[in-house]
């Protein structure tokens, strides 16, 4: 303990011990409370929450507003906001999420409850989603029209007022993202061995916007293992169209009315003509691992994913399964190779429907553009054995 001290790192922050997703709610229904007309009078934080609720609710925005409540964990929701505007009631929900993601339609549940429970008055229901972590995938955010706060839009408002409060616990919370994000930003500066998990994520973010630009969608986030787990993006061609059918005679499927049906078809989870046979998603992902909080490897694993037809796959057993399995692979390989993709390390076989072909190692003693620079290299090469595939 004395050690961390001489060090300096233990940091006085309350939020670097408040780090729960209910000491953020906390912090959020503190500074709208700021809102309220009888709220305690310091004018930075009373503007900042007036324009908080704003951002919230772009529509209040230059209108006259009353907050009338603030509520917590009121039928699972993190917060709930009830304000009046121009005679109209409005019940806001806040999910809140740091390091986790929205699950099980909560969302939509959330508001479709809330607009049940007040029916017969004059409610309107609104919802916001204030995301402090990562996230790259918001299509459900967005379907349940939700406002979404990111960290940048939080401290981009909170930056305005800052300097004009003494405020602790406000200056405290601004702080301690405001650190967060000078990490994230970090990899844009420091050589890519000494990254952090944050500048792993800087990295990820800027290059799922970078990978949209080449028609390429992408995943990115943590995935756990027993041996100790890594952050990974995963890479694969839009609309689908990382996915490989095949005949009966083993003959790609490539015609886009007969793929809708087989795609339409996965969804439901039905079984589709006798022509289909298998279908595999071709794709690579960039596998991170730190020891340390330092970078110790960056590999790309090439990977195929199996989708066994629904009406054969209970019929296979473990060693059925894995031959097959087996022959996918080789064939893939087979393919890589052809076109000048040398893997250095060759995966064994499992029974999970994912394989994974083999792996690259990535320089991390470049920079970020040096990386961007090898992994743009390798979606190239990724869009080009499609093609051939599909040609």
């Amino acid at each position: 303990m004395y050690e961390k001290f001489a060090k300096n790192e233990l940091k006085n922050n309350l939020f670097e011990y408040a780090t729960s997703e209910l000491s953020q709610d906390a912090f959020i229904c503190w500074l709208a409370s700021y809102a309220h007309e009888e709220a305690e009078k310091d004018a930075a934080l009373n503007e900042c929450a007036r324009k908080m609720l704003e951002m919230f609710v772009p529509e209040f925005e230059g209108k006259n507003f009353k907050l009338l409540n603030v509520e917590r964990q009121v039928d699972k929701i993190d917060v709930l906001l009830t304000v009046e505007c121009e005679k109209k009631v409005y019940k806001i929900i806040v999910e809140d999420k740091t390091y986790t993601s929205e699950h099980d339609n909560q969302l939509k549940r959330y508001v479709d409850g809330l607009a049940e429970k007040h029916e017969e008055n004059t409610v309107i229901v609104k919802g916001v989603y204030y995301k402090t972590g990562f996230q790259s995938d918001l299509s459900s955010v967005e379907d349940a029209h939700y406002e979404i706060i990111s960290r940048g839009k939080m401290l981009n408002l909170m930056q305005q007022y800052v300097d004009k409060t003494n405020n602790q616990i406000f200056i405290s919370y601004y702080n301690y993202w405001n650190s967060k994000q000078n990490l994230v930003e970090t990899f844009k500066t420091l050589p890519v061995v000494d990254w952090s998990w944050w500048a792993v994520y800087g990295f990820y973010d800027y290059l799922h916007k970078e990978l949209q630009g080449k028609k390429l969608g992408s995943w990115y986030g943590y995935v756990a293992n027993p041996s100790g787990g890594f952050h990974a993006l995963s890479v694969w061609v839009l609309d689908n169209e990382d996915r490989i059918y095949l005949n009966n005679e083993n003959k790609v499927i490539v015609d886009k009315e007969e793929l809708k049906k087989y795609n339409d078809a996965d969804k439901q989870n039905e079984k589709v003509d006798e022509t289909f046979k298998y279908k595999y998603s071709f794709y690579f992902h960039i596998r991170t691992t730190l020891k340390n909080g330092k970078i110790k490897a960056i590999i790309v694993d090439w990977k195929i994913e199996n989708y066994l037809k629904v009406n054969e796959s209970n019929s296979l057993t473990k060693e059925e399964r894995r031959k097959l399995y087996k022959e996918m692979r080789d064939e893939f390989i087979k393919l890589l190779e052809n076109n000048n993709v040398k893997l250095e390390k060759i995966s064994r076989i499992g029974n999970g429907k994912c394989v994974t072909l083999g792996s690259i190692c990535l320089d991390k003693n470049g920079n970020y553009e040096n990386l961007k620079e090898e992994i743009f290299n390798i979606s190239d090469k990724y869009n080009e054995i499609l093609k051939k595939i599909k040609n």
